[in-house]
Parts: C-alpha cells; sequence; structure tokens
C-alpha cells in the first residue's frame, strides 16, 4: 500500500510582513509631512509686533545686573549670568533660512 502523501500548504510570512513596512512607511511619512505643515503655521502666523512684545527670561536677568564698577559686584553679576542658552535661537533661524 503507498501511504497517501500530505497536503501542507505551506504560508510565507514575507508578503504580509512586507505588507506592514510599506503601511506603516505611508503613515509614518503621512505624519512627518503633517508636522512640517503645523510647523509652517505656527511660524507664519506670529507677528513682529507678538515677537517684540514676549517676554525674554535671558533680557531680563541682564537688566537686573548692578552698573557700578566694583570688581565684587562685577564678578558676582559674571558668576549669576547663565550664557548656556545664548545660541538656542540660532537653531530656529537656520531652520527658517534653509526652507
Amino acid at each position: 500500500m503507498n501511504p497517501m502523501p500530505e497536503n501542507h500548504q505551506k504560508t510565507s510570512a514575507g508578503p504580509i510582513i512586507g505588507s506592514i513596512i510599506v503601511v506603516l512607511v505611508v503613515v509614518l511619512g503621512g505624519l512627518y509631512l503633517y508636522g512640517q505643515q503645523l510647523g509652517q503655521k505656527n511660524l507664519e502666523n506670529v507677528s513682529p509686533e507678538e515677537i517684540g512684545t514676549t517676554i525674554d527670561q535671558a533680557t531680563l536677568n541682564l537688566e537686573k545686573q548692578g552698573a557700578t564698577d566694583d570688581l565684587g559686584e562685577i564678578n558676582a553679576d559674571l558668576n549669576t549670568t547663565n550664557l548656556d542658552n545664548l545660541d538656542a535661537e540660532l537653531k530656529g533661524i537656520d531652520a527658517e533660512l534653509t526652507i
């Protein structure tokens, strides 16, 4: 007697995984473009008057410094001045100029 061959259906996961990857890439691309459009709208809606009237904490801190020529007070002003974020706005300016 000849044994009957079993019919095994082999399913490949490759096309399913490929389809999922394509869908994810399309969704992520759409979200990226949507985020870019939101960023553009936020930049376009700010008027120069609004920029000029916003309170800048760094400027307020610089205005609190003393006006004397005493070395102790000058040294104290230097120690309290935070220059770590001095170029924080340059990244935004570079981003605006590259558009």
